[in-house]
This record gives C-alpha cells, sequence and structure tokens, in this order.
C-alpha cells in the first residue's frame, strides 16, 4: 500500500506542476516532457491499481495540454518573427556607435519636455493656490447650503492618509484570502469584486500595493489573463515593470 500512496503523491505533483504552467503562461518547455512520460510508464508498469490508472489518464491529459502549449508558443514565435535575445546583443556590440545612435535617434519619441520655471511664474502659481476654497468648503458647497455651518479649518492631510493606509491593508488581506490552490488572484476578477463603480478605485490601490512589493502581477502570453501573486510579507523589488489597463464603457482590457 505504501508504494501505491507514493506513486498517487508523484502523480498528483505532476499533475499539480502541469496546471501552474498553464495557469502562469511560463516558458513550457522549462518542463522535461520526455522525462515525465517516462517516468508515467514506469508508474503504471509497476502498479496495476485503479487508483493509479485513472491518475494516470488525468495526468497523461496534462502532459498533452502542455504538448499543445509548446506547438502554440513555437507558432506565435514564429508567426512574430521572433529573433534570439542572443543575436540582438551581439549585434548591438558589433554595431557602429554612430550607427547606434542614429537608430536611437529615428525612433525616439520622447513623452517629457522641459520648461524654464521662473520667479514669476512661481509668485502666479502661488496666488492661485491661495486664492482656492479649503476642501471643506469646496464639499460644502457642493452639498448646498442647507448642510448647515461650514468648517473652515484646513483639511487634516495625517488622517487622509491614515485612512488610505488603512484601504490598502484591507485589499491586501482581502488579496490573500482570494488566492487559488497556487496562490493567484484572478486581476479583472479581483477589481470588479465591488462592483462595476468601484473597480477604478481598486484598481488604483492595487497598484500601489503592487509597486509596494506586497504583490505581483503575471500575464499569461497564451491567453492575455492577468494574474495577482500577493506575498505575505513585503518583497523588495530588483526591477521595475508596467502594466497598462485601459479602461471603456462597456468593460475594460489589461
Amino acid at each position: 500500500m505504501s508504494s501505491v500512496r507514493i506513486a498517487k503523491e508523484e502523480l498528483e505533483r505532476i499533475i499539480a506542476l502541469c496546471q501552474s504552467l498553464e495557469k502562469t503562461g511560463s516558458d513550457p518547455f522549462n518542463l522535461d516532457v520526455k522525462t515525465l512520460l517516462n517516468r508515467l510508464r514506469s508508474i503504471v508498469e509497476k502498479s496495476k491499481n485503479l487508483d493509479i490508472i485513472v491518475l494516470d489518464a488525468e495526468t497523461l491529459y496534462r502532459i498533452a495540454l502542455v504538448i499543445a502549449l509548446q506547438h502554440k508558443w513555437l507558432k506565435d514565435r514564429a508567426s512574430s518573427l521572433f529573433v534570439d535575445s542572443q543575436l540582438v546583443s551581439l549585434k548591438i556590440v558589433a554595431a557602429d556607435v554612430r550607427e547606434l545612435a542614429s537608430a536611437f535617434a529615428s525612433c525616439w519619441r520622447p513623452i517629457v519636455s522641459l520648461e524654464q520655471l521662473t520667479r514669476g511664474m512661481v509668485s502666479e502659481g502661488y496666488e492661485y493656490f491661495l486664492s482656492l476654497p479649503t476642501r471643506t468648503a469646496a464639499r460644502a458647497q457642493a452639498l448646498g447650503e442647507g448642510v448647515g455651518e461650514v468648517v473652515s479649518a484646513p483639511t487634516n492631510l495625517f488622517e487622509e492618509r491614515q485612512v488610505v493606509e488603512e484601504d490598502l491593508k484591507k485589499l491586501h488581506r482581502e488579496m490573500l484570502a482570494a488566492r487559488n490552490d497556487e496562490g493567484y488572484v484572478n486581476y479583472l476578477a479581483f477589481l470588479k469584486a465591488e462592483g462595476e463603480d468601484k473597480v477604478v478605485a481598486r484598481a488604483y490601490l492595487t497598484a500601489f500595493l503592487v509597486t509596494e512589493g506586497y504583490a505581483e502581477l503575471v500575464k499569461n502570453p497564451l491567453t492575455g489573463e492577468i494574474w495577482l501573486q500577493p506575498f505575505e510579507q513585503k518583497q523588495e523589488r530588483r526591477s521595475v515593470a508596467s502594466l497598462v489597463t485601459v479602461f471603456r464603457g462597456d468593460g475594460f482590457v489589461g
């Protein structure tokens, strides 16, 4: 019985490995399919237990899906004229400095421009902000004159910051609780958890959690699905990446 239990555990691990690769969208060639098939054959030949045979069929199905992902991966790379990164690196190293500068200048599209800030402009901006009503007064004006006496004291920025920090902690706890068996949360479903009117606010707070290292965004290049991988503790970020989410009237896409 112990050998049957060990075989079942090994088959279950292989199934979990294949499912994890499908969900995360990792390189399907990271999985050695030939070795897994050989191991699968060895387990079946040694045991004729009914549970082992059923698990063997499930494992074979999962491995077949991985092979299909490998086929799609190669097809996508071929259709996009994929160029190996090492080849690109060699071309850059071998290229002339002037050629590189010319290529950079021809494709450069600056998104930021610099203008000189004069003392007069600073003074004008300062006078403008002094003329603006306080936040409390603006809120009372929006609600109407029947709201009672307006408090003219400035907004307590410290209290507002505390509220935002509490919202972030709450969202982080919610994200951890929503994890599936592989530790991932569907990004779009998570943003819609409180309804369409809360989507933008949840996306904004989620971006802060990802930036601070409390979660990671993972995109499946085959399906286009976006997943959140929340962490129990803050992780140190060694690289910076960005992911744009476009919101539309009929929904949104990542």
